[in-house]
């Protein structure tokens, strides 16, 4: 007993906790209702193109970092297009917020790269958690263009979505 009280107060160190979040193999964010981000580990500025800038310089909000250009077309700004409230992410957030069990959900994104704008495929989910009265959520981004991209070359069958045999 005295070695799991032990071991239960090794995981309630913030410093692992911390840790943990940068080992995540995607991009993870820890953010608000707004979608503003409190937080992004190190694949997510990966994933973002961000990796030489500083933690402090990273944009406030999950459509800055994705570039996404929508809320700027209106006064109010990012955020407040109409197009938002169809986004792949803000609905994500607000459903694990509302208490909806986590799903993984396709986000078809477009991004500038190298000067050039490039669609990426990215598979989003969002799961609630409470911390200090405040209820969060923590997105994750996994980029799997490339996989989508291959299930093009797969000959599926139209009728039940199955490999065609030769």
């Amino acid at each position: 007993m005295a070695g799991e009280e032990r071991c239960l107060r090794h995981l309630s160190n913030a410093s692992l906790l911390a840790r943990i979040f940068e080992t995540v193999p995607y991009a993870t964010f820890l953010v608000d209702l707004d979608v503003h981000v409190l937080h992004a580990n190190a694949m997510a500025a990966r994933l973002l193109g961000l990796v030489d800038q500083a933690a402090g310089a990273m944009p406030r909000r999950m459509c800055d970092l994705l570039r996404c250009d929508n809320g700027g077309r209106e006064p109010g700004g990012r955020g407040s297009w109409r197009e938002c409230d169809s986004c792949i992410i803000r609905g994500s957030v607000r459903r694990a917020l509302r208490g909806d069990p986590v799903r993984r959900v396709l986000a078809f994104v477009e991004r500038e790269e190298h000067g050039h704008q490039r669609e990426i495929c990215l598979q989003v989910s969002a799961a609630a958690i409470e911390h200090e009265r405040r209820k969060l959520a923590v997105v994750t981004l996994d980029d799997v263009t490339d996989v989508y991209h291959l299930r093009s070359l797969i000959p599926l069958c139209s009728s039940c979505d199955r490999i065609r045999s030769a």
